[in-house]
This record gives C-alpha cells, structure tokens and sequence, in this order.
C-alpha cells in the first residue's frame, strides 16, 4: 500500500512545481502571453494523481485479499474475474496473473467521482469511506464529495471541451491560482486520507 501512496505524492508534487513555475513566470516574465495554462495542467494532474491512487490502492488491497492478508468484502466476492485467470492462477499460484485481469476490467473505469471512489474501495475495505474522510479530516462529508465533484468538473472541463466558455466560441473559462493551488492542496488532503482510513 505504502507504493500506491508514495506515487500519489509523487505526482501531487509535480502539479505543486507547476504552479511554481507559474508562479515565477507570472513574477519575472513581462506577460507576452498568459501562462494560466499551467494552472489547467495542475488541476488536470491533481485529478489524475487521485485517479491512479484509488486505481493501485485498489489493486493491491484486493492482491492482498487474494493472499490472505486482508478479508475479503462482499464487493470483492463479486468481482468478475475471468475463468482462464482463476485456472491459471490455481495452477500456477502467480498472483499477477489475477492482478492482470483487475488491470484490464478497470483501466476504462475512471475512479475520479465520490461514488466511483467508494466503489472501488469497497472491494477491499468495508470502510464507510466518506463517513471516515470526513472524521479524518473534520468537515461534513457531503461537503466534501461535493467539493471533489466541482473539481473534478473543472478538470472534465479541461480535458473534454477545451476549457471554452459556451457559447462565446474561443474564450477559455477565467482560471486563478489561489483557487487552483487550494484544489490541489484539497485533493492532496484527500489522497492521504483515503491511505489513512483504508
């Protein structure tokens, strides 16, 4: 698990030096052109540092039902996975061979949204997830997955529609960096609380 935290981290640190270097190009640079690009870089990497998160916490927390360190959960007791992996898993005892089959029937799956994230963590923590975030981190957790949803808009905004405003064809949505550095630092909170709780 201590992996699946240690990338997340790593990568909420890049989007951090972005915002560096926004920073300092805003400060030292005669402004020829708007650098608020990076901003939109930084939430599109704050978002899918969380991603990748709940993605490998998930496959290791269930890779660890499979070996027996962890109980299983009704979800996981569920959880499809394919006939020739299952044989080939009995014969061989190759965990990674089950680790495959939860690559490949979750890598169309973005673990971006509250309910999505709850998903996956359940199959392998019974955890009320929002419930404990919210303990962990002393706010209500409804407030909370509606502040990951409106983030999580912001980055669907950037990646699908080009961060254009409707109906005003090529004028980009105003972006600012306070705004921008506390949706990273909120989602960077929230990461670690997910590690914590599960």
């Amino acid at each position: 698990m201590k992996r699946a935290i240690d990338n997340f981290a790593f990568s909420i640190e890049r989007a951090s030096e972005t915002h560096a270097l926004h920073t300092f190009l805003v400060d030292q640079v005669t402004p020829v052109c708007s650098f608020d690009d990076l901003l939109r870089f930084e939430i599109v990497q704050a978002v899918s540092a969380l991603d990748a998160f709940v993605h490998e916490i998930t496959l290791l927390g269930m890779l660890e039902i499979i070996k027996g360190v962890r109980a299983s959960t009704p979800q996981f007791d569920r959880f499809p996975f394919s006939a020739r992996s299952v044989l080939n898993f009995r014969a061989s005892g190759d965990v990674n061979l089950l680790a495959d089959d939860i690559v490949s029937r979750h890598n169309h799956i973005s673990f971006q949204h509250p309910k999505k994230i709850a998903e996956a963590i359940r199959l392998f923590s019974p955890v009320e997830l929002w419930n404990r975030i919210g303990d962990q981190l002393e706010r209500d957790p409804n407030a909370l997955k509606n502040d990951l949803i409106f983030v999580v808009d912001r980055r669907n905004k950037l990646v699908h529609e080009a961060d254009i405003m409707p109906p005003y064809p090529m004028q980009r949505w105003p972006i600012k960096a306070e705004e921008v550095e506390q949706a990273r630092e909120f989602v960077n909170a929230l990461g670690f609380a997910i590690f914590e709780v599960v």
